[in-house]
Order: structure tokens, then C-alpha cells, then sequence
């Protein structure tokens, strides 16, 4: 399930106008009013995700300084509860952004700021740190005279669960916006999704307006549908079109999708599925080879588990490895 909330945060923020204005309502405004959003760039991620964080979304945006050249990067992290290595994983990920930047131009000498901003959707308030000397093991006195040794990566946090219909809406974003922050609030504890689409009403004639509009609220009903997978869908589609016309239809549009996208997926995996076992037969072959009686049913059986980082692991290692069971372990 977390996926499905991190595809909607990636796919919402992928659209520069939406993600700005997320940003600045989540900004402190003396913060914002620092930073021309109007720049704001989505940078590749890779290196993050793969390295440090492989089940989040993680997202890298860059923007311009206001009136000057330099560079702010902005670490957006999308969380559904609360946890308390944030301002841990968040340095983490500071260091390794820096790290990048002195590899790709190694003869500066000053490091772009870096602003980390979390997105909480939870229906629980966030609990945890927001800073790194908070995890550290000191008393508030010791803390007065030894702070200065704690790297302080502090973050923003937009509380989302904790924020009323009132207060999104007063924040003074888009529509569109508005709309993709209160899916993520709303959406996945959601008991009557008929009446959750009443409650936004208005703002979904609002967002419907506009082209990035149109685009979040055909993520949102994307989401709505990846969530509530046992929804009748007929239903849902005739309150969505006596609330907002033509939404009816792209309920139905998006729901085909859906059903043709999980048919894709299963052929993909059964292929996928199909690879894997005809490795772990190529290796049972060259472990009988290389280890002969040693090469036990037993021992050959712990293939049947391995995946694909597994097996090249074993591939890697079959050569120089002499003990089967180190090998397979």
C-alpha cells in the first residue's frame, strides 16, 4: 500500500506548478520569500533511492536563491507515519546530495543549501523529531554546552493529517494543489468515498478548470481506485458525474486502465518469474558440477527462495567460493 501513496505524491509532484505551490504553503513564508520558486527544477533521484531509501519516493527539487545565481536544494520526503530516525535519514541523504556535488564539480569550494521538507499524511500527528540533536543522547543541560558538536538537520513538516478542510483551504494555493494534498490526507482511511467526493465538490469544479488541474484530479481518481480496490466502480462513477460532469467517465476510463495495467503486470511477472527459474536451474547444474556429492537436495532446495539479487550474488560468487553452504547461505 505504500506505494500506491508514494505513486500519487511522485505523480502529483512531477507537474512543477503543483510541486511549487506544495512547497511554499509547507515553507515557513520568510523561507519561501528566500527562494524563487518560479526555477524550481525536479532532480533525478536515483542515487538516493537506490543507495539509502529503495522503498520510498523520495524527491530532489532545485531552485534559485532569490535575486542572486545560487542554488537551494530541496529534499521532499513523503511520509504515512511518524518515524524517529527521520532527521537521521534526512542528514543521510544531505550528505550523500553533497557528496554529489563536489564529484560533479570538484573545484568548488561552497556547498548549495539543502531545505528538507516532509509530507505527513497519517491520521495520527507526527510525534517524532523534527531535528537531529533531538535524537541525540543529552540532557537540556548538557545539550546548552554540547549542541555545537550536533550536525543540526532540522525539516519542515506539513502535517496533513493534522490539518482541517479550513486550514488547506486557507493556505491561498491552487485548486489543484489543494486537491492533491487533501487525497493524500483523506483518501486511504477514507469509510465513504461517495461522500468524500461531496466534500470536495467545489474544489474539484475548481480544479477542473485547468489543465494541470485536470491532470491531478485524473491521478487523484487513480488513487481513489488503487486504494478502494473493492469499490463498485458503476457507483462511484455516477456520484463523481452528479457532482462534477464528465467525471463519471473518467472513473470508467481510469478503472479500464487500471484492469489493463494489472493484466500487463501479471505477464511481466510471469516472465520475470519464468528467468529466475531458468537460472536457478542453470546454477543447480553448475553447483552439481563444482560440488558434486556435496551438492545435496537440501542444500540445492534453498534456490527455490533466492530472487534476483540472490542468485547474482551466488552467480558472482560461484567461482571463488569453496564451501557450498557459505555459498548458498
Amino acid at each position: 500500500m505504500a506505494a500506491t501513496h508514494d505513486s500519487l505524491f511522485r505523480r502529483v509532484f512531477s507537474d512543477r506548478a503543483i510541486a511549487a505551490e506544495a512547497i511554499r504553503s509547507a515553507l515557513p513564508p520568510e523561507v519561501a520569500a528566500c527562494l524563487d520558486l518560479s526555477t524550481l527544477t525536479l532532480r533525478p533521484t536515483a542515487h538516493v533511492d537506490e543507495a539509502l531509501h529503495p522503498f520510498h519516493s523520495d524527491l530532489v527539487f532545485e531552485a534559485r536563491i532569490a535575486e542572486r545565481e545560487a542554488l537551494v536544494l530541496l529534499l521532499v520526503e513523503h511520509q504515512s507515519t511518524s518515524d524517529d530516525r527521520m532527521p537521521f535519514r534526512l542528514l543521510q541523504y544531505a550528505v550523500m546530495l553533497w557528496d554529489g556535488c563536489l564529484r560533479d564539480h570538484p573545484e568548488t569550494r561552497r556547498l548549495p543549501l539543502i531545505v528538507p521538507i516532509v509530507f505527513h499524511q497519517g491520521p495520527r500527528a507526527w510525534r517524532a523529531p523534527t531535528d537531529m540533536l533531538a535524537m541525540i543522547d543529552l540532557t537540556e543541560d548538557e545539550a546548552r554546552v554540547l549542541s555545537r558538536y550536533v550536525p543540526r538537520m532540522g525539516f519542515e513538516l506539513d502535517d496533513l493529517g493534522a490539518t482541517t478542510d479550513a486550514e488547506m483551504l486557507a493556505r491561498g494555493v491552487s485548486a489543484e494543489a489543494t486537491l492533491a494534498l487533501s487525497a493524500l490526507r483523506d483518501v486511504r482511511d477514507a469509510d465513504d468515498v461517495p461522500a468524500l467526493l461531496a466534500r470536495w465538490a467545489e474544489l474539484l469544479r475548481r480544479a477542473r478548470s485547468t489543465p494541470s488541474g485536470a491532470r491531478a484530479l485524473a491521478t487523484v481518481l487513480r488513487y481513489i481506485l488503487e486504494v478502494h480496490a473493492g469499490l463498485d466502480v458503476d457507483e462511484l462513477a455516477r456520484i463523481a458525474d452528479s457532482i462534477l460532469t464528465g467525471a463519471g467517465a473518467e472513473v470508467m476510463t481510469t478503472a479500464r486502465q487500471l484492469i489493463e495495467l494489472g493484466k500487463a503486470e501479471g505477464k511481466a511477472e510471469g516472465k520475470a518469474e519464468g528467468r529466475l527459474d531458468g537460472r536457478r536451474a542453470t546454477l543447480r547444474h553448475l553447483l552439481r558440477l563444482k560440488f558434486r556429492d556435496a551438492a545435496t537436495p537440501d542444500l540445492l532446495a534453498r534456490l527455490d527462495a533466492a530472487d534476483d539479487a540472490r542468485l547474482a550474488a551466488i552467480e558472482e560468487r560461484l567461482l571463488t567460493e569453496g564451501d557450498l553452504e557459505a555459498l548458498l547461505g
